[in-house]
């Protein structure tokens, strides 16, 4: 998670935010389903890890993008925003 964190300004002004999305959300969800059915062995248990590992590095570049997202919806104060964000209140009022 940490590299994926590091790397995702790069990888966001090279690919675009939505592409970083969506590619993030495949990652992670394929390893988080990894992880449910690993069977409980010892290779289970890599797979388990693997699919750890793949779904941290999915979720890596997903909260800069939320909060910088957030700080610049127009209308908002960049504030109240990253404020919203973070206590995921889902509607500006």
């Amino acid at each position: 998670m940490t590299v994926s964190r590091l790397c995702g300004d790069y990888t966001i002004a090279h690919h675009g935010r939505r592409r970083v999305l969506m590619v993030a959300g495949l990652l992670s969800g394929i390893g988080l389903v990894c992880t449910a059915f690993a069977p409980p062995t010892q290779l289970g248990w890599c797979v388990a890890c693997a699919g750890l590992l793949a779904a941290g590095a999915g979720l890596g570049p997903v909260v800069p993008i939320a909060f910088s997202t957030a700080g610049a919806m127009d209308g908002v104060p960049p504030s109240v925003g990253i404020a919203s964000m973070a206590l995921c209140v889902p509607k500006y009022s």
